[in-house]
């Protein structure tokens, strides 16, 4: 029998004969002949072979050194050779092994499995080390065989990195990469998969590490910086490493089961192609419990979070945009609509979002189909009793609680969390031989369903097994006679539900009752204020499973139970209009104890006590609104309008730090209706209509509204004036001159801004104070006069300190900064910056910070700090991006298009320019449009468009829209033209020469 002959070339080249090294090679090159006719396999000429072997020889000289050659190796693998007068070839039907031959073949399988074997054989590229003399054929034979094999291990590792990252196997996927690095050092592909994966690994500081070997690499290898791409991911992961992992909420019981389902789940979710996956089923069926295990998986796996939105409490489809916005704490900022800022937002994320109780907010399902095709690295995971019916859509039929165990050594998971539950009820409840079958009966009667397993299991402080198999079977059967065509699990629930409400006492069925009213969960305190409830009636209606208190101490309740109680309080008409009453003056009354807290040190403290209850406020004043509306509700309308005017004040600043200015408007808007259709001509209404107006006209202002916020201020002014409160009549003209300034109307704006001074000092209105002298350092500012600008913003800045307001503290400090830089004073300048960016980092004020970025970036521009510049300008755009507040997307423009200016990026800058353009004439911020047009000015002359660079220069120089700063940028780079400009009478429309300037290149 032959022996085996085994060829190892991929490393250490080995040749073995019955797994033994083989001996008796006469020379180097005899081992080269060996293993070219092996790989290729063919016969070969005499003659090719001399030549292929002995091309510095003459051709006899190479056939001696050929017959010898052969002579030796026929005595040792005559076996395995075909050896004739006239060619020379290796016998493909002998006993062997070669690992190239093997390696290609596992390449090529579709098998995971077998490209982890096909790459263990790849131990070093071909022949490594191997080389003989005098052999210019085989060399480049050897070279391309080399070549292919590495083109064929560097695929096989691109294979291998990618499923490991798709599948999860973080750190097997981070082996391979480094393989893949080892032979594709160049490649920023891999550099960019070794980061995800170690970040996904949660190892983002070695993430980060990664990121500057590549840019060494690049750098020293071929001159380059990485692309675009590899520099964002960089960010991403840099962002990652400061942010909130996940907000979901504590588990109060361990997981029951349901290991297939995590499985199957986690895969599907584990595709690339699925961006959206509905978890399906009734109500109680545990598609909650389910996704929040799911999404516990995924912490730490996830680059930028794993995030819960809970939906049931949301009214409406257009709270689904701040609901998710508030889970991931994103604040709205700007004029942009919510959709895209939130869009923008999550662009460049990688997250789970687990949006929870959808099925009544199926009108809002586009939203979803937007978010799956446009966030490539987002994935939805909805629980809802109705598919959503996008293009998009993958779902999960989430079943009941299997009621037998194949594993008999323990009992089924419909059994387990029984006992889970029951012991919570009763800590010394065990599942005896003689109380099984009756527990595995209740499992059925409740088919299985977890919400009704843990109704039931609270009933055995009064109930034996037995008896509550015996009352949940009559139950049942009853309702069957009544509602023969209801599924038989609703029928087994109503039926837990009816006897649960049984063991009730009156009181705590009244509590329950009416604490349906409630939405996304309450306090102790709310609940005792809005339903009378005892600590006894809570804690009994937790101890019964129909309450969960959670670990930051809310109460909760579960939908399904929501909806059953819901229906008992319909036949309690009268005791449901007493606590909607209750509920809406116990929430707008919060509203208003927070009052005085936005302007201080205590403001996170109201936006801590206010945020977990949104919806309760969204629901008390939809109800005091709706109540003014209601014709048969006359009575209500003087105390409607007294808690409508109490909460004012709280909820304007609630939407404002949140940046919901759309919301905001349209609450406000709605409100302002209902008092011109009752009451607005009673004096107290009046009062409240006017203070409506000053924040209806500041939300119109947030969203870039001014003309229209113009209109509603004066018209607020009207209102209030002459016995309003002097303080709204002061912030009315404060919001007038802010809409005035943005129009570029500064003398106007100082007038009313110096009205509201005096209004303000009448009353010593300190944060009003604050207010209105920062307003007056800016308007002085813009008119050149820097010495009162000065004054205005440390009287601010003072008054903020006293205050505790370390919001306005950070907004006085960067506004002296601007100061600074105007008077080129760079070095207090960047000193004011950094610390309103300490301050504003603190707060988490995101737009404070991208603002300070942006001006830290004037700063090393002006320092001739150009790369530094650059590198804040694209840092602070990116955050103003994100927020979507255009004006301030605006200033980012034309400060990078300065700078691009200045490092010689003439497309660059000219790009800035122009989109700046379209923004600022698009939101009539023509200060800033103006500031855009001396900086595509000076682009202008570097083209000789020297006729054209005259007249934007002389528009912006004589423009009353014009800041001092403008002003005076326009009249020095006219004077530094070769040319003497013509004198021009009169001003072209701005627009007009906008839209001359954008014409050739739309």
């Amino acid at each position: 029998m032959t022996d085996k002959l085994e060829l190892t070339l991929l490393g250490e080249t080995t040749i073995k004969l019955n797994s033994k090294p083989a001996s008796g090679l006469p020379s180097r090159k005899a081992e080269a002949m060996l293993i070219y006719l092996v790989c290729t396999q063919r016969p070969y000429s005499r003659d090719l072979l001399a030549d292929f072997f002995w091309d510095d020889r003459d051709p006899e000289q190479a056939m001696a050194n050929l017959r010898s050659l052969l002579s030796g190796l026929r005595r040792k693998f005559k076996p395995y050779l075909d050896i004739t007068r006239q060619t020379v070839a290796f016998k493909e039907d002998s006993p062997h092994w070669l690992d190239t031959a093997e390696f290609q073949r596992l390449a090529q399988s579709d098998a995971f499995a077998d490209w982890e074997q096909a790459i263990i054989l790849y131990q070093a590229d071909f022949l490594a080390g191997f080389d003989i003399r005098d052999s210019r054929g085989f060399e480049e034979w050897l070279s391309l065989e080399r070549e292919r094999h590495q083109r064929t291990a560097v695929d096989l590792l691109r294979r291998l990195v990618q499923h490991c990252l798709d599948q999860q196997l973080y750190p097997k996927g981070i082996r391979y990469a480094a393989r893949l690095l080892a032979i594709s050092p160049l490649s920023e592909w891999a550099h960019r998969l070794m980061m995800l994966l170690l970040a996904r690994n949660d190892q983002r500081a070695e993430a980060l590490r990664q990121y500057q070997t590549c840019c060494d690499i690049l750098m020293e290898e071929l001159g380059i910086d990485p692309s675009p791409e590899t520099s964002a991911l960089y960010e991403r992961i840099r962002a990652a490493v400061d942010i909130r992992r996940h907000n979901l909420p504590v588990a109060t019981a361990p997981f029951v089961g349901r290991a297939l389902e995590l499985e199957q789940i986690q895969a599907q979710l584990a595709r690339p192609s699925c961006r959206l996956l509905t978890l399906l089923g009734p109500g109680g069926i545990g598609k909650t419990r389910l996704a929040l295990q799911v999404a516990e998986t995924a912490v730490g796996t996830t680059l930028n979070g794993v995030f819960f939105v809970p939906l049931a409490a949301v009214p409406a489809p257009e709270f689904i945009i701040p609901a998710i916005a508030e889970a991931v704490e994103f604040t709205f900022a700007g004029s942009a609509p919510p959709k895209t800022q939130l869009l923008n937002f999550l662009q460049a994320k990688e997250m789970l979002l687990v949006l929870d109780n959808f099925e009544h907010l199926l009108k809002g399902s586009q939203l979803l189909a937007e978010m799956s095709q446009s966030l490539p690295d987002v994935k939805l995971l909805i629980t809802s009793r109705e598919r959503l019916n996008l293009q998009t859509e993958w779902t999960y039929e989430v079943g009941p609680l299997p009621l037998d165990n194949e594993a008999e050594e323990q009992p089924a998971d419909a059994l387990q969390l029984f006992v889970q539950m029951a012991q919570r009820a009763q800590a010394d409840f065990v599942l005896t031989p003689e109380a099984e079958p009756y527990v595995a009966k209740i499992c059925r009667l409740v088919a299985g369903v977890p919400l009704g397993i843990e109704l039931a299991s609270a009933w055995v402080r009064q109930l034996g097994c037995a008896e509550i198999a015996e009352e949940l079977e009559q139950g049942i059967g009853f309702l069957q006679s009544r509602a023969g065509d209801v599924p038989d699990r609703h029928r087994s629930l109503q039926s837990v539900f009816d006897h649960s409400w049984k063991l009730l006492t009156a009181e705590e069925q009244q509590v329950l009752a009416q604490l349906t009213i409630f939405r996304g969960g309450f306090t102790r305190e709310a609940a005792r204020q809005v339903t009378q409830a005892t600590l006894w009636a809570l804690t009994g209606l937790v101890d019964k499973s129909l309450l969960h208190r959670e670990a930051n101490g809310r109460f909760e309740m579960l939908e399904m139970v929501r909806q059953f109680a819901a229906a008992r309080l319909a036949d309690l008409a009268e005791s449901a209009a007493t606590a909607q009453a209750r509920h809406a003056q116990y929430f707008l009354l919060l509203l208003h104890q927070q009052e005085d807290r936005w302007q201080t040190a205590a403001r996170p403290q109201a936006l801590e006590r206010l945020t977990p209850e949104i919806e309760n406020v969204r629901a008390a004043w939809r109800w005091v609104v709706a109540a003014l509306e209601d014709p048969a509700a006359k009575e209500l309308a003087p105390a409607a309008v007294q808690w409508l005017d109490q909460a004012i004040i709280s909820l304007f600043f609630l939407y404002e730090s949140r940046g919901w200015f759309q919301e905001g408007a349209a609450a406000f808007g709605w409100a302002l209706a209902a008092l011109e259709e009752t009451a607005v001509h009673e004096a107290d209404a009046r009062q409240t209509y006017g203070k409506l107006l000053v924040r209806y006209g500041r939300f119109a202002t947030f969203l870039g509204q001014y003309e229209k916020a113009q209109q509603v201020l004066e018209k607020a002014l009207n209102a209030l004036q002459p016995e309003g409160d002097p303080k709204e009549v002061s912030l009315g003209h404060c919001y007038l001159a802010i809409v005035d300034s943005f129009q570029g109307n500064y003398e106007q704006a100082m007038i009313r801004a110096e009205t509201s001074l005096a209004l303000t000092n009448q009353i010593n209105h300190r944060q009003g104070l604050a207010f209105v002298q920062n307003l007056r350092g800016t308007l002085a500012q813009r008119l050149g006069n820097y010495a009162d600008a000065r004054g205005y913003y440390e009287a601010s800045l003072a008054l903020r300190r006293e205050l505790g307001d370390e919001h306005g503290t950070a907004v006085a400090l960067n506004n002296l900064g601007n100061l600074a830089i105007a008077e080129q004073d760079y070095v207090a300048a960047r000193r004011y910056y950094q610390e309103s960016q300490l301050i504003f980092k603190e707060i988490n004020y995101k737009l404070g910070r991208a603002a300070s970025l942006g001006n830290a970036g004037v700063v090393a521009m002006r320092l001739g700090e150009l790369t530094e510049s650059r590198q804040l300008h694209d840092e602070s755009l990116l955050l103003k991006q994100e927020l979507g507040n255009r004006r301030s997307i605006s200033i980012s423009l034309i400060n990078l298009g300065e700078v691009t200016t200045l490092l010689g990026e003439v497309d660059a800058a000219r790009r800035a320019f122009h989109e700046a353009l379209r923004l600022t004439m698009d939101i009539q911020a023509y200060p800033l449009a103006l500031d855009a047009l001396v900086g595509l000015a000076e682009l202008l002359v570097r083209d000789a468009q020297l006729e054209q660079a005259v007249r934007l220069l002389q528009l912006a120089a004589r423009h009353p829209a014009s800041g001092s700063e403008t002003q005076a940028r326009a009249a020095q780079q006219l004077e530094s033209l070769p040319v003497e400009p013509d004198v021009v009478e009169g001003l072209p429309d701005l627009a007009d020469v906008v839209a001359d300037v954008l014409r050739p290149y739309t």
